[in-house]
């Protein structure tokens, strides 16, 4: 606890000599007097929930802006580091058991204001590095996730907007799948860690019937972290190359 607070005055002197700069070009809501001490639970973007995750305790003002919050943690220069092209979202209450994601988990209530009290603890997830995204071209709409995880049997889609859900809710907008397409995308010159995911940048049917299934081809890209996936459900308006039997 004592070095807690010496870490808390140590922020609070920072932010003191920042007011008595003159000149400078930051936003005027980092410059506002912090008073308020929340711990953030830092999940890393392999794998959530993360046995030991990296808490930060940060100083705030009394109900902090987002840009508050986000510029605290772009001015760190080690792996407490967050920045807005990770695309971060900040939750009050996720689960810290694997046995709580299951089939039926979502949680939609990423934090757009931050009434905080204090010593509150928030959690903070990222996208997956390099814009790594699964896109899912279903029936009723299109979604894009900038992170999956699956921590027990069962994949946790983090859509861009923070919103989390288990593959079972995500599937709700699919019914009977009896055309199934899917691409992969190369987002860096790095082999793909599964030999699999080395088919051209274009749409391929799934004509196996025993693989109509969308979650399978989303699965096997999960370690592979320079690999886009794209899966399209219905008919495909323009050409497709063929399925390779090899």
């Amino acid at each position: 606890m004592a070095q807690a607070k010496r870490k808390d005055n140590q922020s609070l002197g920072f932010f003191n000599r920042i007011r008595e700069r003159r000149g400078t070009n930051i936003s005027e809501d980092v410059l506002r007097k912090p008073t308020l001490a929340v711990n953030f639970v830092l999940f890393g973007s392999e794998f959530l929930p993360d046995p030991k995750p990296l808490v930060v305790r940060q100083l705030l003002p009394a109900k902090p802006r987002s840009s508050e919050i986000l510029w605290n943690f772009s001015r760190y220069k080690d792996n407490r580091r967050v920045t807005l092209r990770q695309n971060p979202h900040f939750y009050l209450r996720l689960p810290t058991s694997v046995d709580a994601y299951g089939i039926g988990f979502s949680e939609r209530f990423a934090l757009k204001d931050f009434p905080l009290k204090e010593n509150e603890t928030v959690y903070v997830l990222v996208d997956k590095p390099g814009l790594c995204r699964v896109y899912l071209e279903a029936e009723k709409r299109t979604r894009t996730f900038g992170n999956v995880w699956m921590p027990k049997g069962v994949m946790i889609f983090k859509d861009i907007n923070g919103k989390l859900e288990s593959e079972q809710v995500v599937g709700k907008d699919i019914h009977d799948p009896q055309e199934l397409f899917r691409r992969y995308e190369h987002t860096s010159p790095v082999v793909p860690a599964s030999p699999s995911l080395t088919s051209p940048t274009h749409w391929i049917p799934v004509q196996d019937s025993h693989l109509r299934d969308w979650k399978p081809l989303i699965r096997e890209t999960l370690n592979s972290p320079n690999i886009s996936v794209r899966i399209r459900v219905g008919q495909m308006v323009h050409p497709v190359a063929p399925e390779s039997k090899g």
